[in-house]
């Protein structure tokens, strides 16, 4: 009851050497290992005394949810296939009902028994539930579910982790790093919050900060790759490519799929004009994630920087007309592949297009005129004039100016 499992343990295991028979002493055995995370004998514990007294709901929920830990499923719907009179017990099965259903992604049916276990009043069923509304990315509901909880059990580790990681989601990152700073205040041999802390430390660009928690866990595991992912990734933001791309390849060397380290080292050996590896790299990530238009974007720079607008013509062509035409940064970088192909009819299409999306935008504005000097266009130069001082100042109006001039 203080909280002390560890010395638990140890009485209980004195009871058991004088009745090994007891099946509260089996029961509150397996409960403490649980609470301690020694996983591999909770089972054990918890079927010996579902074995002992078989008729004890409360034995044989725990021994259930011990065989839901080993992702037992079946043997954990038997156990659970029947309706307790208690209502609190039968909270606790409809919970574990739920969390079956939800662990097959079953999402429907596993929120309708998380309701009807929070209906007995089971609290716990709201973490489920939180869980399934992230899953849909529903982020304000998922935070209303950990809350409810959170007010029942205001203590409860495993819901201020996912209260954080809802922030994080929600780009709140300060108020991650401090529901992650006093949870550490209480364990700091909780490694995952160092991990966590360093991933929100890094969306603040607190780079420093970011690197100490970094430190703690490479002290205990060298070569833990989430940790050697997360110090490649705050390389890379301090534009060291260089180590960037080692420690980055240190982890491919192990997992050669792992994609945060495929993007920095792609990314890093774009930075060190390295474009054979960047290209090789990006895809890579392309054939694992198909639908992600950065890669598109990134391959097509890599392109255009060695002058072959006809590949990333082909590579950009690969989006669908709709993503290509609702796509900004997609339009202005087809209009760069088509001037250097010179089709200027086709530049000026898909700048237009752009201009329509983003009627303020200056740097289309300026680009259009770049494509219509291209293409012959002269009087239409006259625009120049009308930008703010800081571009009629610049190199690229004086560019202009002087083709105008010299065609003229």
């Amino acid at each position: 009851a203080n909280g002390n499992y560890s010395k638990a343990i140890i009485y209980l295991k004195e009871v058991l050497i004088k009745d090994p028979q007891s099946a509260k002493a089996r029961y509150l055995l397996g409960s403490a290992y649980l609470k301690t995370e020694q996983l591999r004998f909770v089972e054990k514990e918890l079927s010996l005394a579902y074995q002992l007294e078989p008729d004890n709901i409360k034995y044989r929920l725990h021994y259930a949810r011990s065989l839901l830990f080993k992702e037992k499923y079946t043997e954990t719907l038997n156990l659970i296939s029947f309706v307790s009179p208690d209502p609190v017990l039968e909270g606790e099965r409809l919970n574990l009902l739920a969390i079956i259903f939800y662990v097959k992604k079953q999402y429907k049916e596993a929120e309708k028994y998380f309701h009807q276990a929070i209906n007995k009043g089971c609290v716990k069923a709201n973490i489920g539930l939180a869980n399934i509304a992230l899953s849909k990315k529903e982020l304000k509901k998922a935070g209303l579910y950990i809350d409810q909880f959170l007010n029942a059990e205001p203590d409860n580790r495993t819901a201020w982790k996912l209260k954080a990681r809802i922030f994080n989601l929600s780009h709140q990152y300060q108020q991650a790093i401090n529901i992650y700073s006093r949870l550490l205040n209480y364990d700091t041999n909780d490694y995952e919050l160092y991990l966590q802390r360093a991933a929100s430390l890094l969306a603040l660009n607190k780079l420093a900060e970011a690197e100490a928690d970094i430190n703690v866990i490479l002290k205990k595991n060298n070569n833990l790759p989430i940790a050697n992912s997360l110090l490649a990734r705050l390389r890379f933001q301090e534009k060291k490519y260089k180590e960037a791309e080692k420690y980055s390849q240190r982890i491919l060397k192990y997992n050669s799929k792992h994609k945060p380290s495929l993007f920095i080292t792609a990314s890093s050996s774009f930075a060190l004009n390295n474009y054979n590896l960047a290209e090789k790299r990006f895809l890579e990530l392309l054939i694992m994630e198909p639908d992600n238009v950065d890669i598109y974007i990134m391959l097509a720079n890599i392109y255009l920087v060695q002058q072959n607008a006809d590949s990333a013509l082909l590579i950009l062509e690969t989006l669908s007309e709709n993503i290509r035409n609702n796509n900004v940064q997609l339009l202005t970088l087809l209009t760069h592949a088509y001037l250097a192909a010179g089709q200027y009819n086709k530049a000026m299409d898909h700048l237009h297009r752009a201009q329509s999306i983003a009627p303020e935008n200056k740097a289309i504005e300026q680009l259009i005129d770049i494509s219509r000097i291209q293409a012959g266009e002269m009087g239409t130069t006259k625009s120049l004039f009308l930008f703010n001082e800081s571009y009629k100042k610049s190199r690229q109006a004086d560019y202009l100016l002087l083709a105008l001039y010299f065609q003229e």
